[in-house]
C-alpha cells in the first residue's frame, strides 16, 4: 500500500465568524453576518484557496477574453472580482492555426514541441454542479433540489466567465438552506448523515455529521481547524429560544455548502512527485484534485465516498489507474446526466426556452412547446452520447426523432401522450440534429432575413470551429430590407455582391441557406415569401471542393463526413474538461484525441478515456496562463 498522497497547499483559512457579534441575534442579523463571513471567504480569499502551481503574482480578469473554442456562452453577472492571489484566471487562447482546406488540417498545427498542459486557477462549480454537488454529499434523491434558485447564467462551464458577485453569494446563501432543511427533513435522511440524534445536538454528534460532510464536500484533505470551525458556527448561531431543535445541524451543512473549498475546483500537486514527470517544468495533479476534475467532467458531480477513499491509496495520477477511474466513472449512471452537461453545452439547447417569437406569425409558440422540443432533442441526443459503441457523429444524419404529443403538429403528426420513435423515409425532410425544430428555433433570435445568418453561424461555430470573425465596429453595415414580398435570398443579395460583406458572409449564408425550407419554430415549409420554390441550395466553403449541397440532409452529410467537424467535435470536448478556452498551447492534445477519436470509431466515450489519461488532463505547468 503506498503512502498517502499530500498535496502542495498552503494552510487554509478558517471558516470565521465573530461569535459575539452573532450569538442571539434575530434570523435576518444572523443571514447578514454569516453571510458576511462567506463572503470575505469566496470574494476576498487568498492563494492559500488553490494550488501553489500559479505564477504567484496578482491578476485579473480583463484578459480573459473569449478564445476560439470554449469562450463561454454564459456570464456570472452581476458584479465583477478579482481571482485570489496566486491563482490564475482563465487565460485567454491564442488562435489555433487552421488551414484554408479543413478537412486537411482538422485539428490545426500542432508543432516539433512537446504537450504543453495549462495552467492552474480557480474553477467556480456551475450551477448545476452545485446543486448536483449538494444533492450526491447528503444522499438525497436525483429527482430532489429541481426547485433551487441560484443566480441565472448561461450553461458554459468556462471558468473565465464563473465569476461571484454579492448577488451570487445571497443565492449561495438561500440555496444552502433550502438544501440543509431539505437533508434534514425526515429521520431516515438524518440517520444516513449521523448514527446519533441531531435534535438539539450535543457536540459528539455535531463532530460526527462534520466528519461525515466535509472531508466529501470539500474534496481534500481538512485540519482540525476547519472541523473546529464549523462547530463554532454551529454554536454561535444557535438562539436558545429558536424553535428548530436542528438549527446547529443545518448550520453546519450551511457551512460546508457555502465554503469556497466546496463552491470552487482547485488544482493541488503532488510532493515528490511519487513517479518521474514527463518533463521538468511540470507538476502532477495530487490524486485528490485529479478525481475531482474527472468527476465534475464525467459525473457533473463531486467524487462518491468510495472514490474519495480510494483516492487515499491508489496513485489515479499514473495513466493506466486514470483509464479504470474514467472507466468505473462512466459505468456510473451519473455519467449520464454528466455526459449531457457537455452536450448541452456544446449546442447551447437551453436556449431554446428562452427564444422570443411573433405571436401574430406563430400563435403556437409558447412555453410549453418549446419544453417539448427541449425533451426531445435531450432523448434524441442520448441515442449517441451515452449509447455504448454508438457513433457520436451519427446525431447529424439519423434517420428518426422521439416525437411527443406536445411537438407533434410541427412535424405534422397526430403523436399522443409521451414521446414516440418515429422513423423518417429518405424522402421526408426530417432526420438529423439539423432538422430537429429546437436547433431550428433556438438559432434565430430575430427575424426570417436573419435566419440564414445566424444559422449560417451556429453550424460553423458548433461543428466546423470555423466561423468569421465579428465585424469591425466602425464598419457601417447595411440593414436588409424589411419588404416581406421580397425573397430572403434578395434581401441578402449584397451580402454575395459588396466585397466588403463577401469576405465573412460566404462562409454563413450560403450554409444557412441549407434550412430556409424551415420555419422559425422548425415547421417545414417549401415556399417562400414570393412563393418562391425553396429547396435548400447552399455551399460548404471551407471543405475539400467548397462543395455544394441541396438541402438539410445533403448538408448534415457533408458535415457527419468531413474531419473537419470530427476535430471540432474533439476541441469542443476539450475545452469542457479544462473548463477553459483552448489554444495553440493545446494543439498537440488535440492532435493526439483526434487520433484517438479516430480509432475508437468516433464514440464519445472513448474519446473521454483517451482524455483523461492524457499528460494535459493529470498536469499543470506552473506560471502558464
Amino acid at each position: 500500500m503506498s503512502t498517502p498522497l499530500r498535496a502542495s497547499v498552503s494552510p487554509q483559512p478558517r471558516l470565521r465568524i465573530n461569535c459575539s457579534a452573532v450569538s442571539g441575534l434575530n434570523r435576518s442579523r444572523l443571514r447578514l453576518a454569516c453571510l458576511t463571513s462567506v463572503l470575505g471567504l469566496v470574494l476576498g480569499c487568498t492563494s492559500q484557496v488553490a494550488s501553489n502551481g500559479g505564477n504567484g503574482k496578482s491578476s485579473t480578469n480583463n484578459a480573459a477574453k473569449p478564445g476560439p473554442i470554449g469562450g463561454g456562452n454564459g456570464s456570472g453577472g452581476g458584479g465583477s472580482t478579482t481571482p485570489p492571489t496566486g491563482v490564475g484566471s482563465a487565460p485567454p487562447p491564442t488562435q489555433v492555426v487552421v488551414n484554408a482546406m479543413l478537412d486537411e488540417n482538422p485539428v490545426g498545427t500542432c508543432g516539433a514541441g512537446p504537450i504543453k498542459p495549462g495552467g492552474s486557477y480557480l474553477r467556480r462549480l456551475t450551477n448545476p454542479e452545485f446543486v448536483a454537488s449538494g444533492r450526491d454529499l447528503l444522499n438525497l434523491p436525483q429527482t430532489e433540489l429541481t426547485n433551487v434558485r441560484l443566480f441565472a447564467e448561461g450553461t458554459s462551464n468556462n471558468a473565465a466567465g464563473l465569476r461571484v458577485s454579492s448577488a451570487h453569494a445571497a443565492l449561495y446563501y438561500d440555496a444552502a438552506e433550502s438544501i440543509a432543511n431539505q437533508a434534514l427533513s425526515t429521520p431516515e435522511r438524518r440517520a444516513q448523515l449521523a448514527p446519533c440524534e441531531l435534535s438539539g445536538a450535543s457536540d459528539d454528534c455535531l463532530k460526527q455529521l462534520i466528519e461525515k460532510v466535509i472531508w466529501r464536500g470539500f474534496r481534500q484533505n481538512v485540519t482540525q481547524e476547519q472541523k473546529a470551525g464549523l462547530l463554532t458556527l454551529a454554536h454561535a448561531a444557535v438562539n436558545a429560544a429558536d424553535p428548530d431543535p436542528y438549527k446547529a445541524a443545518k448550520l453546519v451543512i450551511q457551512g460546508v455548502l457555502n465554503s469556497p473549498f466546496f463552491l470552487y475546483k482547485k488544482d493541488t500537486t503532488n510532493d515528490g512527485p511519487l513517479m518521474p514527470v514527463p518533463n521538468p517544468a511540470w507538476k502532477q495533479l495530487s490524486s485528490y484534485s485529479l478525481l475531482e476534475r474527472m468527476s465534475y467532467f464525467i459525473l457533473g458531480t463531486l467524487p462518491d465516498e468510495a472514490m474519495m477513499q480510494q483516492a487515499l491509496t491508489e496513485q489515479y495520477d499514473r495513466s493506466s489507474n486514470a483509464v479504470a477511474l474514467a472507466r468505473q466513472m462512466l459505468a456510473d449512471p451519473r455519467a449520464k446526466e454528466g455526459l449531457y452537461r457537455f452536450v448541452e453545452d456544446w449546442l447551447n439547447l437551453p436556449k431554446v426556452l428562452k427564444v422570443p417569437r411573433d405571436k401574430n406569425r406563430y400563435p403556437e409558440w409558447n412555453e410549453t412547446l418549446a419544453q417539448s422540443m427541449l425533451r426531445e432533442s435531450q432523448r434524441y441526443l442520448e441515442d449517441f452520447y451515452w449509447a455504448d459503441n454508438a457513433n457520436f457523429t451519427d446525431l447529424l444524419t439519423s434517420s428518426y426523432s422521439y416525437v411527443d404529443s406536445g411537438i407533434a403538429p410541427i412535424y405534422g403528426l397526430q403523436a399522443q401522450g409521451a414521446a414516440q420513435k418515429v422513423t423518417f423515409a429518405a424522402n421526408q425532410p426530417r432526420g438529423g440534429f439539423l432538422t430537429l425544430p429546437a436547433l431550428l428555433t433556438l438559432t434565430v433570435v430575430g427575424g426570417d432575413v436573419l435566419a440564414p445568418i445566424v444559422r449560417g453561424k451556429y453550424i460553423r461555430d458548433t461543428f466546423l470551429c470555423s466561423s468569421p470573425p465579428l465585424p469591425p465596429a466602425t464598419l457601417k453595415i447595411p440593414t436588409p430590407s424589411a419588404d416581406t414580398n421580397v425573397s430572403v435570398r434578395k434581401r441578402l443579395a449584397s451580402h454575395s455582391t459588396d466585397p466588403v460583406c463577401a469576405a465573412c458572409h460566404q462562409q454563413l449564408d450560403p450554409v444557412g441557406f441549407g434550412l430556409e425550407q424551415y420555419d422559425l419554430i422548425g415547421r417545414f415549409n417549401p415556399k417562400g415569401f414570393e412563393q418562391e420554390n425553396l429547396i435548400g441550395k447552399g455551399r460548404l466553403y471551407g471543405l475539400l471542393g467548397d462543395p455544394e449541397f441541396l438541402g438539410a440532409k445533403e448538408l448534415e452529410q457533408l458535415l457527419h463526413d468531413s474531419n473537419a467537424t470530427r476535430g471540432c467535435i474533439v476541441k469542443h470536448l476539450q475545452s469542457y474538461a479544462f473548463a477553459r478556452g483552448i489554444g495553440e498551447i493545446d494543439a498537440c492534445t488535440v492532435a493526439d484525441s483526434f487520433k484517438a477519436f479516430e480509432a475508437g470509431k468516433y464514440n464519445l466515450k472513448e474519446l473521454i478515456v483517451s482524455l483523461v489519461s492524457s499528460d494535459s488532463f493529470r498536469h499543470i505547468t506552473p506560471g502558464v496562463q
